[in-house]
């Protein structure tokens, strides 16, 4: 016949097969070890995918860009109309990201206006800042409008819209309606489907610009540096960057004239063409980067 167990050696057998204290710390040791080992992973692989929906987006900006240029003799959308008496109206400069204005489709938002372009989340980069609070450059705020400031003339998301990309054709006045073209707009205005392989729209390559006075980094894809370029032949492809070149951008947006920063939009753009020749921009922004040692 059995003897019943009592209470203290159900204690006993309890503490020889529990864990130690020091057994608990190694494996929670063991645990935090392979989630700093794992999270870094996991953060990159998200990246990549939102890169890849990036590129996927650019892709199809670029394939809408070609069908709009095939029904318009060659042409691609440019910025602004005319006004009742025929004359040219005021454009935007390269590293404006409007799609509609005062209820006016432009640039790149007459391929959604007029249907060449069927879904509106092509028109924004995943990896950019996602707070409406913070910037215009997602689909939440700059398409829908919402977080929008209230005291902002271009509130209403019906006649105001932004995209998260940059889009190469533009027409700009250094003043107002009747003065001089912008240097750069002659050629870039020039551009025509059958003139070779161009860069016409790519990520937004300026940090810092999706609403002023906050520093939100509006530079998307870092570590490795570079961006998301659709070229006038339909396709999407990546063009790294060095650092010195989102350092040179930040810089800009700092101290330098919106006449710098148009140079380096105008620039940047080139190098695209060129399978990222950056020669041309080393040249123009020599004396910047030889005196911020970038």
């Amino acid at each position: 016949m059995k003897s019943e167990r009592t209470d203290c050696q159900w204690n006993q057998d309890l503490q020889q097969h529990g864990f130690t204290l020091i057994e608990l710390l190694v494996v929670v040791s063991i645990i935090a070890l392979l989630v700093a080992i794992l999270l870094p992973a996991l953060s990159q692989a998200r990246e990549q995918a939102k890169k890849a929906v990036c590129l996927a987006n650019q892709h199809a900006i670029g394939q809408s860009l070609v069908a709009y240029a095939t029904e318009n003799r060659d042409c691609y959308p440019t910025t602004s109309g005319y006004d009742s008496n025929g004359n040219e109206l005021l454009g935007e400069n390269p590293r404006s990201t409007s799609l509609k204005s005062r209820g006016d489709w432009r640039r790149m938002g007459v391929l959604f206006g007029l249907g060449f372009l069927d879904e509106a989340r092509h028109f924004y980069c995943p990896s950019q800042p996602q707070d409406t609070d913070l910037s215009i450059f997602n689909y939440e705020c700059g398409w829908k409008g919402q977080g929008r400031d209230p005291a902002w003339t271009e509130v209403d998301p019906e006649l105001y819209k932004w995209g998260s990309y940059l889009y190469r054709i533009y027409n700009r006045r250094t003043g107002g309606e009747g003065t001089e073209w912008h240097p750069y707009s002659a050629e870039v205005r020039a551009i025509r489907y059958n003139h070779g392989m161009k860069a016409l729209t790519s990520d937004y390559f300026f940090p810092g610009s999706a609403t002023d006075d906050i520093g939100t980094d509006t530079w998307p894809h870092k570590k490795p540096y570079g961006v998301n370029v659709a070229y006038s032949d339909g396709h999407g492809e990546w063009a790294p960057l060095a650092q010195r070149w989102y350092n040179l951008a930040g810089l800009l947006e700092d101290v330098g004239e919106g006449e710098d920063r148009d140079q380096f939009a105008f620039y940047m753009f080139r190098s695209f063409d060129q399978n990222s020749d950056m020669s041309e921009l080393e040249r123009e922004f020599d004396m910047w980067l030889t005196a911020y040692g970038l």
